[in-house]
């Protein structure tokens, strides 16, 4: 609180050894963590326990601060509580964080959202409304990194705009996962063995290991970790036709087209492996150096997702979506003290490859449902074999994206704790890159080289050769970022009860990019306008940056390459004021932005939507109070916020690309290609409540959720049937957990305590997407509401503990995306991705020191 917090003896005991402000044994939590409804690791139940221990976190960047004295929304995992409660994804935890949704079809490929503010779920323009970072350095992308939770010393949550900290992107909130760090005053390690099984899929096991070796007492150390999963499948790949054969009756000249090939039983198990290397030397008292590297690399032969039309856990496709995803990052941490002052400086760098393929039958199949009778002489999405009947549209297809990001970042930042005055200052730099190769193929009856529109094409248009391939689309993209930002927060406690914060970021971003289109692969299309005016139907030039194909205009300096680029800047604040009552309640009211920086289109022909976007700023209110009671046995937090979303970003097809003869309007009959738009205002307000108790030393009792109310407050042009009262998507109206665990004393097989834990969590319905697409083939659906019940019993003795857990008891589907972007809905398919059936496993943790 302010004027200071005062350790317990408790407290003191459990942080037993401190260098630079860093504490190596650290204090040990009796519940998950204030603020997020845990309950009290098995493994770390003290003998004589008094009440709630403090968890401290360093999302202030000022060194250790309690939760219960941060005025603002924060929830916190320790090493313990994601070991006692089998948390290991970002799925796993998000399940516990009410204020956090998730969402995706494979490890990986997910997203995340605080407190609902979403848009789209396929985005691949518009930056992300959450940001993740990986110890010092963001690793945000528009799918975000799935770090695998092994040797975690803590994941926090902080709800709410981080931008004056945290910077881009810090939108709504921000992930912070924090490795634990070499410790040159003891040997330590550990082994972690999990093995599960599934009444409806495959088996699974997870193995991980630690071992801390200090090289110099007290001065050098170095701390190895390395993990390998494999999650068993539990989706079978059936027997079945493409979609436009069996809903659209439009068979193969060559009969039905059947999946023979593809079909196999839970064909989408995951591998993840990883290792990470880490040094530490301590120079000398004030001064230490830390260096790291971490690997991760995971396989998914398939998506969670399944057909709820086909059968449970069943689906029909002709190709794996398949996934490997494989990251590094090298880091260096410089940490020290000039006089009073402390510094930081934090380098790192981050690449990460991902390849992934993706079965696009139905999505084929929908493009070409326009390829009937005549309409198949000019349509280069008629997929049938050169020279037959035009009623052939049953294509099999799939992509493939073959995608580079990296990411070097630098801060510098200074911070002093004073008596009555506290401040961090900064500047940061980052340097980010994307570069994507995408392409689409259709693969039966000779593919796309021998098909009907490519042959009409050639000779009816092009008047040229094309080049023989079954790609029928293919783009590419080349983006680079580089982000300057100075920031800074102040703390002044006026009274020993009563303080301020002020914070401010400046931050500037240039942006550009290279993005063209070849239709099909090797034919690059023109990135001018289209003259309606001139008979030879060749492409003019529209802007000088952006010229015009050689081969289809007279203008000779076209290559058919858009390479828009912009620059935006802007300043986020933070203000805050809190109060305490006495050393354990206080309440503070918090006003905070956080942003998305603009960007450019792609602007390919002459676009409707604007050449760049601006940046989205979404504004916060928020009042809290934060108490305990009963000597520390009862802990009962409320957060209530109010949030504005202006001009936020979201990303839609560039309506440009209607047919003039459905829509006369000009542009019109442009390329198709999608851009971000600055829509309009929305708005959250919600509710969080926690609450923790632990009547005694056995038992204890934690619950959190919250409430939520998410929607559009104003007119959206371009989006169908969206306006104000159109709720925004993966916004669940309710989300809450429940958990309960009882402790009590055994000496059976060498063990000190035996303990059973009992959790519950509920996820309200969401919507899947903004876009409402009344009558569309992509249409706005809803994820059902669906609760998951853990059960875990096990025991533990002075440096092991067995378990036996029953994971989702009740076998739910829990939905957690419904996936349109193929337009199965157009063939009365569906794709939901789901979380993990019924399992259960043993799980034997050992540790050395």
């Amino acid at each position: 609180m302010p004027g200071g917090h005062q350790m317990s003896s408790k407290e003191m005991t459990a942080t037993a050894v401190s260098k630079n402000g860093i504490n190596y044994t650290t204090t040990i939590s009796a519940a998950v963590a204030a603020a997020v409804g845990g309950v009290a690791p098995a493994y770390a139940q003290e003998t004589g326990s008094s009440g709630i221990d403090e968890i401290t976190v360093t999302a202030t960047k000022r060194g250790d601060v309690s939760i219960q004295d941060l005025a603002g929304s924060v929830q916190a995992f320790s090493t313990e509580d994601l070991r006692n409660q089998n948390l290991f994804s970002m799925e796993d935890f998000s399940r516990f964080t009410p204020s956090m949704a998730y969402f995706g079809n494979q490890a990986g490929a997910g997203k995340i959202f605080f407190r609902g503010i979403a848009d789209a779920p396929d985005t691949f323009i518009a930056g992300s409304s959450a940001a993740v970072y990986l110890d010092e350095q963001p690793v945000t992308q528009s799918a975000q990194v799935d770090v695998r939770l092994v040797d975690i010393e803590r994941v926090e949550a902080l709800s709410g705009p981080q931008g004056t900290l945290f910077g881009s992107s810090s939108q709504s909130g921000t992930l912070r996962i924090v490795t634990n760090k070499p410790d040159p005053t003891a040997f330590e390690s550990f082994a972690d063995v999990t093995v599960k099984s599934m009444s409806k899929g495959d088996a699974s096991h997870d193995i991980a290991g630690m071992v801390n070796i200090p090289l110099a007492e007290d001065t050098l150390a170095l701390r190895l970790v390395g993990f390998t999963a494999t999650e068993g499948g539990y989706i079978d790949n059936v027997l079945g036709q493409t979609p436009s054969s069996e809903n659209g009756g439009r068979t193969s000249i060559n009969g039905t087209q059947l999946n023979t090939n593809a079909v196999k039983d839970d064909w989408n198990e995951t591998t993840v492996t990883g290792a990470r290397v880490a040094g530490k030397w301590f120079i000398n008292d004030k001064w230490s150096t830390s260096l790291g590297i971490a690997y991760q690399n995971t396989e998914a032969k398939a998506e969670n997702s399944y057909d709820p039309t086909v059968g449970d856990l069943q689906i029909i496709a002709f190709y794996p979506d398949s996934r490997d995803d494989e990251w590094n990052q090298y880091s260096l941490t410089v940490e020290g003290a000039f006089g009073d002052v402390n510094f930081t400086s934090a380098t790192a760098y981050f690449e990460r490859d991902i390849l992934y393929i993706q079965d696009t039958t139905s999505y084929a199949a929908y493009f070409s449902s326009f390829c009937y009778y005549a309409t198949a002489t000019y349509n280069i999405y008629c997929f049938q074999p050169a020279g037959v009947n035009y009623t052939y549209v049953d294509p099999i297809g799939f992509l493939s994206n073959d995608q580079t990001n990296t990411t070097f970042s630098q801060e510098f930042r200074l911070s002093q704790s004073g008596e009555n005055f506290s401040w961090v200052a900064g500047v940061f730099w980052e340097d980010r890159t994307e570069d994507w190769d995408f392409s689409t193929y259709t693969t039966n009856d000779g593919g796309y080289a021998n098909s009907q529109g490519w042959a009409n094409w050639d000779t009816a248009y092009w008047n040229v050769s094309p080049p023989v391939t079954d790609a029928w689309w293919f783009s590419a993209d080349r983006t680079s970022w580089e982000t300057l930002a100075v920031f800074g927060e102040a703390t002044f406690d006026f009274t020993e009860k009563f303080s301020a914060t002020f914070g401010a970021r400046w931050f500037e971003v240039d942006q550009e990019k290279t993005y063209w289109v070849e239709l099909p692969m090797g034919r690059r299309t023109p990135a001018g306008q289209l003259l309606s005016g001139d008979a030879t139907d060749k492409h003019g030039c529209l802007f000088a940056e952006t010229p015009c194909n050689a081969s289809d205009s007279d203008n000779p300096a076209d290559l058919g390459f858009n390479m828009p680029n912009a620059t935006d800047q802007d300043t986020a604040i933070k203000v805050s004021a809190q109060y305490a009552f006495s050393d354990d309640k206080m309440i503070y009211a918090l006003y905070s932005e956080g942003f998305r920086p603009g960007g450019t289109n792609r602007n390919r022909g002459a676009p409707k939507l604007a050449p760049a976007y601006n940046a989205d700023f979404l504004k916060n209110t928020e009042l809290g109070i934060k108490t305990q009671w009963a000597d520390g046995r009862f802990q009962l937090n409320a957060i209530a916020f109010f949030q504005d979303w202006e001009d936020y970003q979201v990303e839609v097809v560039d309506p440009s690309n209607i047919p003039c003869a459905v829509d006369p309007t000009p542009p019109c009959g442009q390329p198709w290609q999608k851009g971000v738009l600055n829509a309009g205002d929305a708005g959250s307000d919600g509710l969080e409540i926690s609450m923790e108790l632990q009547p005694n030393e056995s038992l204890s009792f934690g619950a959190n959720m919250t409430f939520l109310d998410a929607e559009i407050k104003s007119e959206v042009p371009g989006l169908d049937a969206v306006g104000p009262g159109s709720k925004l998507p993966f916004a669940p109206d309710f989300k809450g957990s429940f958990q309960a665990q009882y402790n009590w004393p055994t000496s059976i097989f060498g063990s000190n305590e035996s303990f059973a834990q009992f959790q519950f969590t509920h996820t309200g319905g969401s919507l899947n997407q903004v876009q409402a697409f009344v009558g569309g083939n992509a249409p706005q659906m809803k994820m059902a509401a669906y609760q998951n019940i853990n059960l875990k019993f096990g025991m533990t003795g002075e440096d092991w503990e067995a378990a036996l857990f029953i994971s989702n008891v009740g076998d739910e589907r829990g939905q957690l995306y419904h996936d349109v972007t193929d337009f199965e809905p157009f063939w009365g398919r569906q794709r939901t991705a789901i979380s993990r059936p019924r399992e259960i496993g043993v799980r034997f943790f050992k540790s050395w020191q």
